[in-house]
């Protein structure tokens, strides 16, 4: 946040019109991609979500996915409550790290890392940032 900037993530800075019918808001995505080389590449992700109400919830929730040739680190989230105010970063045992269930992958090394806000205030922003290197020939 910049000096002298309002709180960003305050809820009531969301316009009225764009609250009707919502559960949540994306307020802000950021999507880079690096060509490191022909067989190697990274991505650095940002997702800032304000969720107004329970049916919400599924939108703040991040799950990305990992194998052999995709690795997932730097894995940060930070909530915020209604007036923006920081009340909870992440901290790596909030990360959910699964095998991937799928009827048909059933001996696939597909897995997924997950981070929940796990709230039951609302409206609350949560921010995640993640960055996922690429190995292989894509």
């Amino acid at each position: 946040m910049l000096l002298g900037q309002d709180n960003p993530y305050t809820a009531s800075s969301i316009a009225d019109s764009l609250r009707i019918n919502a559960n949540a808001l994306i307020r802000e995505e950021f999507k880079e991609y690096t060509y490191l080389s022909a067989r190697k590449s990274s991505g650095k992700y940002r997702r800032v979500t304000t969720v107004l109400n329970k049916n919400g919830d599924k939108f703040a929730t991040v799950v990305i996915p990992y194998d052999q040739f995709r690795s997932v680190t730097n894995i940060k989230g930070n909530l915020y409550d209604a007036n923006g105010k920081l009340i909870r970063k992440s901290k790596p045992s909030d990360i959910i790290d699964l095998p991937y269930s799928g009827n048909y992958l059933q001996f696939d090394d597909l897995r997924y890392k997950a981070l929940n806000p796990l709230v039951s205030q609302y409206p609350y922003t949560f921010e995640v940032e993640y960055e996922v290197s690429y190995n292989g020939s894509y």
